[in-house]
Parts: C-alpha cells; structure tokens; sequence
C-alpha cells in the first residue's frame, strides 16, 4: 500500500513537472491555452479537456482551446465561440463560488439545454482558473463515461489548473503589455495625424488603418454624420491587406448603418454578433472557413456632445470579443476622429470668413483677384474668352445719407441677393469688389455674344453705351450669350426689383451702372480690371443706369 501511495505520489509530481514545463515554453495565448488542454488532458487520461477565457464584463465565456484524446478533427471548429454564463448552471457555479464542480449527465435538476450539450461527454469535471485572485477562465475534463472522480483525481486536476491559471495569466499580462504598446503607439500616431493636418480625409485614413491594427481587426470604416439633416456618409475605410473580401459574403452584414444608427442615438458603443446567412455560410465551407458568425462594433464620434460620426469595426473571421482595454481604445481614437472632424469644420469655416465679405455674403475683394487670377491662366491655357463685369450702384452716397448706413447695407444685400440669382451657378463669380461696387467673372463668355450685333443699333450715338431699349428675348430677358448682354440683364433686374412695381419697396428707385471687358492678348488680370473699371466709370459719365462696354 505504501509502495502504492509512493508511485501515486511520484507520478502525480512527474504530470505537474511536466504539465509545468510545456505551460513555460511559450507567452502566446493561443499557444499556452492549447499547450494547457492537451498536457493536462493527457495527463488527466481525459476523453477532452477545455479552456474556456471568462470575461467579467460581458458575463462570457470563450472557447480558447480544446484537446480530444481521439484526435477528434473537428473538436477545434468551436474555438472562439462564446457563450453566456448564465446559460449553464455549472460552470456559473465554478466562476461565481471558485469550486470544482463535478457534472454528469443523468443527475437531477440539470436543465434539458445543459443535458442535450453533456451527451457525447457524461461526466464533466470543472474547476476556476484564477489569477491575482480572479477568475480568468475554466479549465474542464470530460469522460466518455458516467463515472464519479476520486478525491486524488480531483486534487490533481485542482493543482494542474493552478499551473495552467499562472501560465495562461502570465501570457495574458504579456501580450497585454504589449496590447498596451501598440494601443499607445496608436494613440500617439493618431494625435500626430490630426495636428499635422486640416484634411479631414487623410486624418481619418489613418486614424482607420491604426485603429484596425491595433485592435487586430480586419475592417475598419469612418463615418461623418450631418445631425442637422440626419445624413450618414461614409469617408473612409481601412480594410486588412489579408482581407481578400471574401468574409462575409452578405451586404446586410458588411453594412454597419443600422449599428452606426444606433450607437449613434445611445451615445454607447454597440457590439453585435451577426449570424451569416446560408449562402455564405455554404461558400465559405466550400473554402474550407468555418464561419457561422460576425462580430460588429460601432463607436460613435462625439465632440463637445455633438454626434459628429462613428467608427464601425467588423470582424468578418468568427466571433470577436473586445476586452474592456480594447473598447477604451476605439474610444480614444473615437474622440481623435471627433478632434480632427471638429477641426475640418473650423478651418472651413474660417476659411469660408476668410474669402467671404462678411455683409452680403458674396466672395471679398482677396478672393475675386485669387479667382481672377486662376481664370486668368484658364483662358490662356485653353484659349477660350473670359470677361469681367464692374457694377456699381448709382448715388449710393447720397442714398447712404438720407436714408441711413443701416438702410444702405440692407440694399447691398438685397442687391447681392437679385445679382447672384441672374447668373449661372458654380460658373459665373460674383464678388463684392468694395464699398457698393460688385464685379462678376464670365468664363468661357466673350463680350458680345452672336446675339449682340442686334444691339448695336441701340446704342446711344458713338459711344460703346447700352442703354435700357435693348432687344429682349421671348422669356423678357436680353437674348444671346455675352458678356453685353449679362450686364444688361443684371441692369434690368435691379431697376425691375427696386423700382416702384418691384417686390422689394424702397424710398427711391435704385439703379445700376455695368462696365464689360474681354480679356485681350497680352492683358493680365489687373489690365481686365482696368478695362472694365474704364467701361464702368464711361457708364457713370453718359447718364448712369447703362451698360457699356470697353
């Protein structure tokens, strides 16, 4: 019996030795866990032994590897799917009270659910694996047969445990430190990314690829969201070099609105496990990847708290659980994303005030030369015309002083308002050129269209005035293409609306002087100004309210 009690003894420590020794060869989760479940197995003479990952937050556990002494080809299909504590009694009982806990399939009380999952193991032995005093995860030993574990058994299988907790913690807090590295790394790159640049496309491209990486996540998109319209645009994604989109295979599931949605709405990050649906499921077994499901991750972008965008992750490979490190940093970079969003904005807007006269809303004197100039160089390069327009309101002083500045800004405003709706948009450039002179840019437009030359005899003796008997069009406005012919029907729309039959009633009637140039050969930008402020101020000493051209 003591020579018995000798062997049992020796034997038991030669199983930790060596349990101990395969536990230490490596610092790779994956590695440790599988290197726990099959030395321990082996050692146990187990049908299977599991290690299930435990995560406190989510109240899951995971599996993390699985040993089979059959060399069962399909026991490791089920790695990485999780389940909820709560769904089995058993392994709540060893998370919750830290106790082995010995299952078999015929004892009383045991749910049909938890039953129908011990048919093809009877008897289950499972016991806490703890670390630094918390439960970390379970490690279990099935048999094939319904059978009651001995006290020995029981205190070998509690020390073996005790082993593989220390060197599965161990690898834990090492792939953690450097998690923790690569988190910072990605933190640093991204606070870079934003104060380096206003280019809120660039920003987010990196702020995608980063987070992906760090998060070890295969696909990564950016959202902008209008909160004023409610319209959800894309930006920008990142997608793995090793993603050959192939996983999934569903528009429904590589769609992440609806999560961005709603995250957005809760202002929580939304995390979601997404079923595929047969066919892909069917394509993907074909391929030999057994999927079955997909994790979503969504984290909205707030600033100041304004939702601002999200950031979607999608996981295509299986299940996915974020640890709560790993949520802290799609947070962070969440919060980065909504810093350089921010900062788009405010450079638009200042620049926006930066070319924008600030009382009618119109492009200032600074950003009509900068067009002006670029225009400029257009019509050299393709030798198409250009030509520039200079208004001015007719007696504005005077009307300034009887009526008041503030009655004098509302009629420039209101001016710039009947001006800008008379010309085409995104072409034509109407600018506030100073004081209540206004100039406007006419690409592609010579002075006198094919239509002008009806015009000519119209004209007021012989110089180059237009005055207001100028032939109309069906529509009631000038007919022809040119420049002339703009002038005048901005003339005509001031006299129409400001004058007494006109939607916009003021004291006086107001009117408009036009001066027209064509860009010439040899004549830059200043020379076109010249040139039209010529035909302007000719404009003013003929009688004023005309148009004519230089």
């Amino acid at each position: 019996m003591a020579n018995d009690r000798r062997e049992a003894g020796a034997t038991r420590l030669g199983n930790l030795a060596e349990v101990a020794g395969r536990l230490t060869s490596s610092l790779e989760p994956k590695e440790v866990a599988w290197a726990a479940a099959s030395a321990i197995g082996q050692a146990m003479a187990s049908a299977s032994c599991s290690v299930y990952e435990y995560s406190p937050v989510h109240e899951l556990l995971t599996l993390k590897a699985t040993w089979s002494a059959d060399g069962d080809p399909d026991a490791g299909d089920l790695v990485g799917t999780s389940f909820p504590l709560a769904s089995n009694t058993s392994y709540g009982q060893v998370v919750r009270e830290r106790r082995t806990v010995e299952t078999h399939v015929n004892d009383p009380g045991l749910s049909p659910a938890e039953r129908d999952e011990m048919w093809n193991d009877p008897t289950i032995l499972a016991t806490p694996l703890v670390f630094r005093d918390k439960v970390i995860g379970v490690l279990t030993h099935a048999e094939k047969s319904i059978r009651h574990i001995t006290g020995q058994e029981r205190e070998l299988f509690e020390q073996l445990a005790t082993i593989a907790a220390l060197a599965v913690g161990n690898a834990r807090l090492f792939i953690g430190q450097e998690d923790q590295n690569r988190h910072l790394a990605a933190l640093l790159e991204a606070s870079r990314a934003v104060s380096s640049t206003v280019v809120l496309d660039e920003v987010l491209s990196v702020l995608a690829r980063k987070a992906a990486e760090a998060l070890s996540i295969v696909r990564c998109r950016v959202y902008e969201f209008d909160a004023a319209s409610g319209d959800l645009s894309e930006r920008t994604g990142y997608f793995a070099p090793y993603d050959r989109g192939e996983l999934p295979a569903a528009p429904d599931v590589d769609d992440p609105s609806s999560s961005v949605r709603q995250a957005l709405a809760t202002g929580e990050v939304r995390l979601e496990r997404l079923a595929l649906p047969a066919p892909a499921r069917r394509r993907l077994s074909r391929r030999k990847v057994p999927v079955q499901y997909v994790t979503r991750c969504a984290v909205p972008i707030v600033f100041g708290g304004t939702p601002l965008g999200a950031m979607a992750f999608l996981e295509p490979r299986g299940e996915r659980e974020f640890s709560e490190t790993e949520i802290e940093l799609a947070r962070a970079l969440a919060e980065q994303a909504g810093a350089a969003i921010q900062n788009a904005h405010l450079f638009d807007a200042l620049t926006q005030l930066a070319v924008t006269d600030g009382l009618t809303g119109l492009h200032n004197h600074r950003h009509f030369y900068d067009r002006l100039d670029s225009e400029v160089a257009r019509a050299r390069r393709y030798g198409s015309p250009l030509s520039l327009l200079m208004l001015d309101i007719d007696d504005f002083k005077r009307f300034n002083d009887l009526y008041g500045h503030q009655s004098g800004d509302e009629v420039l405003r209101l001016v710039a308002r009947v001006l800008q709706a008379q010309l085409r948009q995104g072409v034509d450039i109407l600018a506030r050129y100073g004081g209540e002179e206004f100039a406007v840019i006419l690409p592609n437009t010579a002075a006198e269209g094919a239509a002008d030359t009806a015009v000519r005899s119209a004209r007021d003796g012989p110089d180059t005035g237009v005055a207001g008997t100028v032939a109309v069009a069906p529509d009631g406005l000038p007919g022809g293409d040119g420049a002339v012919r703009v002038g005048e029907r901005l003339r005509q729309s001031i006299e129409a609306e400001f004058g007494g039959a006109g939607s916009l009633a003021l004291p006086e009637q107001i009117t408009m002087s036009v001066g027209v140039a064509q860009l010439a050969d040899g004549v830059e930008a200043a020379g076109l100004v010249a040139a039209a402020d010529a035909a302007l101020y000719q404009a003013k000493r003929l009688g004023k309210n005309r148009v004519c051209s230089g």
